[in-house]
């Protein structure tokens, strides 16, 4: 009989442990997936738009049509990590000129983003009242997320501006005349003090953005300073040395040619001036050759050699040899009845006064006027 006593206290215990084991474990596994469960929590990241563009006289909008805007993990690998936060669409550059413009938002795993990237499928521009279609030598943006990234936090609402800085170069096509955007861009998080989840929605302003703090100071950082040392100018050839006078690098896309044009336009101080226009334009790339373009196949094989990278100090001569070609009557096509600006039909003129002006990314700028030799 205690024989059978003890086989029932021993079951009896034997259940009692296997049923703790059981409860213990699904503790466990229960703890176990609320913690995986908050790794994988989700906050919403929306991105924005804002662009001052470096555009010559006449181009009243740029149009381009844009891919699906991806924001990467931080410590991920290249190819993965990546979330997409807004759809492709279209945008005139024009209109976010001092604005802050929400192009769409989604949900993401909470953490820190470093890279943002998009595609400029296609682009465009009005001039002179008429839509031209311009050439993109190289359309993928990639760009790290300053100030260490942009962290989403579980729940959270967070926003990130990306401000583009492209340069629309003019050039003579023929018996007209073709555009080249040359894109460059930074990214910067918007601090939590000036985002709100109302901003997520698509199509929502912020105004006055560059006179915001945060974006000033990113600005600074960014912008490069140049100095041109000398220029010389025929109708011919052209050689100006340039020297990087900040205290970080810059990268140096385009120069051109301007000369004022003979028309008026009214301002409070006067109803009558002179106005610097372009009448040629060149790229620059990265070995620092000089090249004018004049179609879509002089640009074949160099979409990954756009931009002279001059460190601080270092300076540079850019040449370009051959006849200079002019923009010409074309830039003022639509003026048909009006004999004004004639004067930038023909080609530099020996003994003529000209502006040479070198701009790079983020409003990297440095102009000299020069006479033109012979």
């Amino acid at each position: 009989m205690s024989v059978k006593r003890n086989t029932i206290r021993y079951g009896i215990a034997a259940v009692v442990i296997a049923v703790g084991i059981v409860l213990g474990s699904m503790v466990f596994n229960s703890a176990l997936l609320g913690n995986l469960t908050n790794t994988k929590q989700t906050g919403v990241l929306a991105v924005q738009i804002t662009d001052p563009p470096n555009v010559p006289a006449n181009v009243t909008d740029v149009y381009i049509t844009y891919s699906d805007i991806q924001v990467h993990v931080d410590n991920a690998g290249n190819q993965s990590g990546w979330y997409t936060i807004a759809k492709s669409g279209e945008i005139d550059l024009m209109k976010v000129i001092n604005v802050s413009l929400t192009l769409g938002s989604a949900p993401v795993q909470s953490g820190t983003y470093n890279l943002v990237r998009f595609d400029i499928i296609s682009a465009s521009v009005t001039f002179n009242g008429k839509n031209v279609s311009a050439y993109v030598p190289s359309n993928r943006i990639t760009v790290p997320i300053t100030k260490g990234g942009i962290t989403v936090s579980p729940s959270g609402s967070s926003g990130l501006l990306i401000d583009v800085y492209p340069t629309v170069i003019p050039f003579q096509n023929g018996t007209s005349i073709g555009f080249v955007l040359v894109p460059a861009a930074r990214s910067l998080p918007i601090p939590q003090q000036n985002w709100s989840s109302e901003m997520e929605k698509q199509g929502s302003e912020m105004k006055d953005i560059h006179s915001q703090s945060w974006v000033k100071d990113d600005e600074e950082q960014n912008q490069g300073s140049i100095a041109i040392k000398n220029a010389s100018l025929t109708p011919n050839s052209l050689a100006v040395t340039v020297e990087n006078t900040g205290n970080g690098s810059v990268t140096l896309t385009g120069l051109s040619i301007l000369a004022n044009s003979s028309s008026t336009f009214h301002t409070e101080e006067n109803t009558s001036s002179h106005e610097l226009e372009t009448i040629a334009s060149f790229q620059i790339l990265s070995n620092g050759t000089v090249i004018q373009p004049s179609g879509d196949n002089e640009f074949e094989g160099e979409n990954t050699s756009l931009g002279l990278v001059l460190q601080p100090g270092q300076s540079a001569t850019l040449n370009f040899s051959g006849a200079i070609a002019t923009l010409g009557e074309f830039e003022h096509e639509q003026d048909s009845n009006s004999s004004s600006n004639n004067s930038q039909a023909s080609a530099i003129v020996s003994g003529q006064t000209y502006v040479i002006e070198v701009f790079g990314a983020f409003d990297t700028d440095a102009m000299q006027s020069v006479v033109a030799g012979t």
